[in-house]
């Protein structure tokens, strides 16, 4: 602003000063050619010379005068003016034109949103636990055109209801196929035909850093759309303490809440890459990479449940996802969830996977295991440790304000 400003008061004094040459050549002509033209008769033979000398300055100072005008004219007409002009705003006409242009052009992900919606259900099912019914949603996408759909296993484990809603709204009831505890994955089949798919992507080729986008049905809210980047691929499970040592996740900071399981995450190109599995924390949330789930449904008329490893020389599986507590850990759950937790130190769990010890024993999300066997903990590592040489464990938990201690046994 402070450049242009100097400019145009630069361009103004060289206006006046281009003015301010020639109406001085003017006058000074222009007043000694009435002076000789005018003056006395009597003047002196020197005074004489000089006038005949001079007889041009007249007419020159009047093509000088005429050109200067002229220039000055020219230089003000093209794009040398005192206030500068702005173009007046383009009224958007849905054709790429004027002020939409860049709305039309760079909604990537609206565009990509649009045509998968199509194949993303919404799972519905319900329970009676402790004489309630329990509601729960969950999400899952369709990967054949007679009615297959994929999801989590522990979204549909054990639930006597599934209900199916597409996008355009037709409701089915599912029937589960297969499952697998150790992927974490599970088929449902709906009687419906001719319908969307979502094709298969590769996850080997995921970096960091790449977008995807997350499509589901948290709180039952169907197809609701987030968006975020890789921020790491092939995240160990061990890192995680999970079960399944072998497995590995995606993981990204697009938001994958509570009904968003199953649900697809989508690159760029519109291929699903993974299957939405858990969170930990804001900013932090897990998938299954698209190639295991390749894997599971080579076979999809086999059921994949697998049984966990009974070797005393490796860690147990207890069937939680867990991190080490910790008050920058302690600070964010209760600034995010609104709720007090009462262990200072100890293992947080986030959450109980379908078909663990961990659910059996009664472990919810939340719970906070302080000792394990009467030695305290401050550690998932402790916890990791102490499932290697003991087949029943007997956790202290802090749920609430509640102090309880939990029998697990462990497979």
């Amino acid at each position: 602003m402070a450049l242009r400003q100097l400019r145009s008061t630069l361009k103004i004094a060289k206006q006046t000063q281009v003015l301010s040459s020639v109406n001085a050549i003017s006058n000074r002509y222009f007043s000694f050619g009435e002076d000789k033209f005018h003056g006395s008769k009597n003047r002196s033979s020197e005074t004489k010379e000089k006038l005949r000398q001079s007889k041009w300055t007249f007419p020159l100072g009047i093509c000088i005068t005429a050109v200067g005008a002229g220039a000055l004219f020219t230089w003000l007409k093209d794009d040398h003016r005192y206030f500068s002009t702005v173009s007046a705003a383009q009224r958007f006409d849905g054709t790429g034109n004027g002020s939409g242009g860049i709305r039309q052009n760079f909604n990537f992900v609206a565009d990509i949103v649009e045509k998968v919606a199509p194949t993303v259900v919404s799972l519905h099912t319900a329970e009676v636990s402790g004489g309630y019914q329990v509601i729960s949603a969950a999400s899952g996408f369709i990967v054949s055109s007679d009615g297959l759909i994929v999801t989590n296993a522990h979204a549909v484990y054990n639930k006597p209801t599934i209900e199916v809603e597409l996008l355009d709204g037709r409701r089915f009831e599912g029937k589960v196929e297969t499952i697998d505890q150790r992927t974490d994955l599970a088929t449902v089949r709906i009687p419906a035909g001719n319908l969307p798919v979502l094709k298969l992507g590769s996850s080997d080729t995921l970096r960091p850093g790449e977008w995807v986008i997350s499509i589901g049905s948290p709180a039952g809210l169907s197809n609701s759309v987030s968006c975020g980047v890789v921020s790491t691929v092939g995240r160990k499970s061990a890192e995680l303490r999970l079960g399944s040592k072998e497995m590995e996740y995606i993981q990204t900071d697009a938001p994958i809440n509570q009904g968003n399981s199953g649900g697809p995450l989508v690159n760029l190109d519109g291929e699903a890459v993974g299957v939405n599995s858990m969170k930990l924390l804001h900013g932090i949330s897990f998938a299954i990479p698209s190639n295991i789930v390749k894997e599971f449904l080579e076979d999809p008329g086999k059921p994949h449940v697998s049984t966990p490893k009974r070797d005393k020389s490796q860690a147990r599986h207890i069937g939680i996802t867990c991190l080490s507590m910790t008050p920058y850990l302690r600070s964010e759950i209760e600034r995010h969830f609104g709720f007090t937790i009462k262990a200072k130190q100890g293992v947080y769990i986030v959450d109980v996977h379908a078909l663990s010890p961990a659910m059996r024993a009664g472990l919810k999300g939340g719970d906070v295991i302080v000792a394990v066997n009467n030695t305290p903990i401050n550690s998932t590592d402790q916890l990791y440790e102490s499932t290697i040489d003991n087949s029943v464990l007997f956790a202290t938990i802090v749920r609430g304000d509640s102090r309880i201690v939990l029998k697990i046994d462990l497979d």
